[in-house]
């Protein structure tokens, strides 16, 4: 059986297609687990996740939130990955997780161990999924050419400028029990035109 390699997870994410494999959680007898983009062997048992290509049955999270559908395709916006990152979790889907995660660069031991914390996080309830942005720039008429500036314009600002969002904020709970919440920080990578998150 081959172990889901490095190779695949560029292709498979950077290519920002719908089209292509999914990964395959496969548990052995001892309890572990590996991923593989083929079929598990038949003395393995198979984890099932709902398909990214056709809406799940939607599910009802302890928040109260109801799974989403995935979108097609890789995010085009912030607003996009934040859909995508939160449809995921809901859904309990570490394929579509993992589909949002920028693996370029990543070796395939680096990857085994990434997945294992994307399959951790998609497990435990969800609260809230937040962009994080920079602080926002109050531009002000000093800027303005010299002969614009008259003595009324001194205490005039423009609107503040937002920048791009920076990072991506997970909250939930630790667990199905737990009242303890735990947050997750990724970067956002763009690359390829879309929109990506990265630890």
């Amino acid at each position: 059986m081959a172990l889901f390699r490095i190779t695949l997870l560029i292709l498979l994410l950077a290519g920002s297609t719908a089209s292509a494999q999914d990964m395959h959680r496969c548990q052995r007898a001892d309890g572990s687990v590996v991923y593989t983009d083929r079929l598990c062997e038949p003395e393995q048992t198979e984890k099932p996740a709902p398909s990214p290509a056709a809406p799940a049955i939607p599910k009802t999270s302890r928040s109260g939130r109801t799974g989403l559908p995935p979108p097609p395709a890789c995010s085009k916006s912030p607003d996009d990955l934040l859909y995508s990152v939160r449809s995921a979790i809901d859904m309990k889907d570490v394929n579509q997780l993992g589909k949002n995660y920028h693996w370029v660069g990543v070796s395939q031991e680096q990857s085994e161990g990434l997945l294992a914390r994307l399959d951790a996080m998609v497990e435990r309830p969800l609260l809230d999924v937040q962009l994080l942005y920079p602080e926002m720039v109050t531009d002000t008429v000093s800027e303005l050419a010299p002969e614009s500036m008259t003595d009324e314009s001194e205490n005039v600002y423009w609107e503040p400028l937002q920048k791009p969002p920076y990072g991506l904020k997970v909250m939930q709970y630790r667990s199905n029990t737990a009242t303890e919440t735990v947050s997750t920080v990724f970067r956002l990578q763009r690359h390829y035109q879309c929109w990506w998150i990265r630890f």
